[in-house]
């Protein structure tokens, strides 16, 4: 089955029937998508829930000409922009794809219908939405309390796969610092 990560990732979480393993089948698309697509831009009303199968996102923010990263996921995450998606309105983040990548999407209305259908699924949604808050509150707080140094660490202990892969730029931005303190912290790190 293409989507057996997918389903492991759910499964994990809540159990799904054959049936809404089965839906869910016929409702998602899968799309092969080089470096650098942008699966969503500012402006746009994010409508598409994705799952990484194989590759590399962020999204970001612009101010002025600078880039700063709010996210970066790797295989087997999920990816959306949450204001825009929860309120169907303009997103103020792009999506971009870092690596040549493996996506499977659902548009909201799919899955307002297979969430209708299939209560147990309902189970899912809520720990996704745990699971963001979290991450979210874990990062504001980083980013509050812990030195740079400290923010490096903790980002290169818990996310080894990211830190490998995703260019320093993005790195830099989303732990709050330039790309020469970066670049030192990693330098006595060696």
């Amino acid at each position: 089955m293409p989507t057996s990560a997918l389903f492991k990732r759910l499964t994990a979480v809540a159990p799904l029937s054959v049936a809404a393993q089965q839906h869910l089948t016929q409702i998602l698309l899968r799309q092969t998508l080089p470096k650098g697509a942008v699966l969503l831009a500012v402006g746009d009303v994010s409508n598409r829930v994705f799952f990484l199968e194989q590759g590399l996102a962020r999204a970001f923010y612009k101010k002025g000409r600078k880039e700063l990263t709010a996210w970066i996921v790797a295989e087997d995450d999920f990816m959306y922009s949450v204001y825009s998606y929860i309120n169907q309105r303009p997103s103020h983040e792009t999506i971009e794809l870092l690596e040549d990548s493996v996506l499977l999407s659902a548009t909201r209305a799919e899955l307002d219908e297979f969430y209708a259908q299939f209560p147990e699924a309902n189970g899912f949604r809520s720990a996704l939405t745990e699971q963001y808050l979290l991450r979210h509150d874990e990062r504001l707080r980083a980013l509050r309390m812990l030195t740079t140094t400290e923010r490096h660490d903790r980002f290169a202990q818990d996310f080894p796969d990211i830190y490998r892969r995703a260019p320093l730029q993005h790195i830099a931005t989303y732990l709050g610092m330039n790309n020469a303190t970066l670049s030192r912290i990693r330098a006595r790190k060696t």
